[in-house]
């Protein structure tokens, strides 16, 4: 049959994420080219509750007609059953951000966000060079997972006037943005560079006095910041395709950046300039040289016409039904040798026909933190945030081994 909705899943708590922002492009992007929904995670809930509201949320959706994407983030894909057309688009990973932090990995989570690449009917990434390491560490073969970036929607319109800043820079006080070099490169670029920084914990950087700090700003504040701003640097040794560079050329801001990473496939010179990660100096010496260039906007307007085209195209081409066919749709198993902390407190009822009273006489009587029932039909007992029920009309013996699998207590009447 025919996709008539595309809906967006967004496992994130707060509405300033990239995934979030991403999601408004999106579906601005296809307003003529398909119906769009999306299922937020409005109760805030963790990754591993998140994993199971998303088995309720799918249920209002036609399967046949209605094909879901999935960021890999949160693995929120993990349990849905394989009658649901799933497209992972990839953003990032959890493990690659604590790689360049010199975080601890979270194992499980990036098994599992790995997983649900590996089980989805179809991935997507924006750069080529997350598809590249994406097909490595899943074992997707890189040639099927599809490749476009992601879309630019709307103008920033700048001032005609003499820019308040110099120089801009976003991100949080973190390896992964990069913000550790920023002190050099602002030292080296001198008094004649008003730079304005923007973003969390940036106040114990030592930055020098050409520095404005601007804090954390809400996304209105921000977009004032880019107006306002000639140019801006990434100095993050990974992204993938990064709201922040795509912001800025919404701005017509020149970019400057690291050789790393999916920045340089964005857009070409003169919108992007970069040199290899790590040369400060050279950063420097490239951004004075460039100070009173002027690029014209319609080198901007073009290069943001072909990113949002190849998205398009991208999503139409996922979207008919020849190409929902990338991988097998493998069910989740959970891998009992990697231990998940919150396998204690779990409780499993696994049921026919138990009435309500029974269900709450077992929770009563476990007193476990969280209780999963699941039953072929739902059971009419209110949820709460202790007791959460999976439909089962089907009775899949994968998906209760899941369940059963991370739980420390298991009653089943079947």
């Amino acid at each position: 049959m025919t996709i008539e909705k595309y809906v967006f899943v967004n496992p994130l708590k707060g509405v300033n994420y990239g995934i979030a922002t991403y999601i408004n492009q999106a579906r601005s992007a296809l307003s003529n080219i398909i119906e769009t929904d999306v299922i937020h995670n409005i109760n805030k809930l963790n990754r591993v509750d998140f994993q199971y509201y998303v088995l309720d949320a799918l249920r209002k959706f036609n399967p046949e007609t209605t094909l879901f994407e999935f960021p890999e983030t949160y693995a929120a894909s993990l349990y849905v059953n394989n009658v649901y057309k799933i497209h992972v688009r990839c953003h990032l990973p959890l493990a690659y951000a604590q790689e360049i932090n010199n975080q601890k990995i979270d194992e499980v989570r990036f098994q599992q966000e790995m997983q649900v690449i590996r089980q989805a009917r179809c991935v997507s990434s924006p750069s080529l060079y997350l598809r590249n390491r994406i097909s490595k560490d899943s074992g997707v073969e890189e040639d099927k997972i599809f490749h476009y970036r992601n879309p630019i929607i709307g103008h920033l319109r700048k001032e005609i006037q003499k820019k308040k800043y110099d120089l801009l820079f976003v991100g949080r006080n973190e390896l992964l943005k990069g913000a550790n070099f920023l002190p050099e490169l602002a030292a080296m670029l001198g008094a004649d560079f008003k730079i304005a920084v923007v973003g969390q914990r940036l106040a114990s950087l030592n930055l020098p006095s050409n520095c404005i700090n601007l804090g954390e700003l809400d996304n209105s504040a921000l977009k004032e910041v880019y107006k306002s701003s000639d140019a801006i640097v990434s100095l993050s040794p990974y992204e993938n395709c990064s709201m922040v560079v795509l912001e800025s050329l919404k701005a017509k801001l020149k970019i400057y950046a690291w050789n790393t990473g999916g920045t340089k496939e964005i857009a070409p010179e003169p919108m992007i300039r970069v040199v290899n990660f790590g040369d400060v100096a050279k950063l420097a010496d490239l951004i004075r040289k460039h100070k009173e260039d002027i690029v014209v906007d319609e080198n901007y307007d073009n290069a943001i016409g072909v990113i949002n085209n190849e998205f398009v195209l991208g999503v139409k081409r996922i979207i008919s039904n020849q190409e929902i066919s990338a991988n097998s749709g493998v069910p989740y198993i959970f891998d009992p040798k990697t231990r998940d902390t919150a396998k204690d407190d779990i409780l499993t009822i696994v049921t026919d026909n138990w009435r309500c009273a029974q269900v709450k006489y077992a929770v009563d009587i476990f007193r476990a933190k969280k209780v999963y029932v699941i039953s072929p039909e739902s059971l009419r007992l209110t949820e709460g945030k202790k007791i959460t029920f999976i439909e089962n009309r089907i009775k899949n013996k994968a998906l209760i081994n899941v369940f059963i699998k991370r739980s420390k207590k298991v009653i089943s009447e079947i």
